[in-house]
Order: C-alpha cells, then sequence, then structure tokens
C-alpha cells in the first residue's frame, strides 16, 4: 500500500469535479496519461515517483494500492474490502 494525500490516480486534475479515480491498472495500461508534472508541497516524489513503484512492484507479482493516507482507517478499509475503498489498484 502506497499512501499519498489523494486516493489515488485520476483521469484528470484531481482537483476538478469532473475527474475520476482510475481503479486499475494492468502490465499494459498506459498510466503515464494520467501523470501529471506537479508535486504536492508534502511530498517528494508526485504520483509519477508512486506509480513507477507500483508498476515495478506490481510486475514482480504483487498487488500494490495507491489510497489516500489523510482518510480514517484507510489500512483497515484495504485490507477489509479494498472494493468499497476509492483507491487505484496496480497489479500483474
Amino acid at each position: 500500500v502506497i499512501l499519498s494525500n489523494i486516493d489515488g490516480i485520476y483521469d484528470g486534475d484531481p482537483t476538478s469535479p469532473d475527474s475520476r479515480i482510475v481503479g486499475s491498472f494492468g502490465p499494459d495500461d498506459d498510466v503515464e496519461r494520467f501523470i501529471g508534472e506537479t508535486k504536492s508541497s508534502l511530498g517528494r516524489g508526485g504520483m509519477a515517483s508512486k506509480c513507477a513503484t507500483a508498476k515495478a512492484v506490481a510486475a514482480s507479482g504483487t498487488k500494490v494500492i495507491i489510497a489516500n493516507g489523510r482518510t480514517d482507517n484507510i489500512l483497515v478499509d484495504v485490507v477489509e474490502d479494498p472494493s468499497k475503498v476509492l483507491c487505484t489498484v496496480f497489479s500483474k
């Protein structure tokens, strides 16, 4: 699980009300087209860094979830029922 300050990968600007979470990516999906160049003031690598890590780990066969670390009980919810959590899942 990679925690971020947003729910996962969006199909547009995460601050836009028209943008939606992309729920999952497989090994052949083009993740980069959804990634902007900006970083939050809290982070160091931005979403591009998180995606690169997620893709590399997923390629080895381990499912990776990017989720919002500001959400109460996020780790418990991801473990107990990830289908009910706004997040992005990377898998092989």
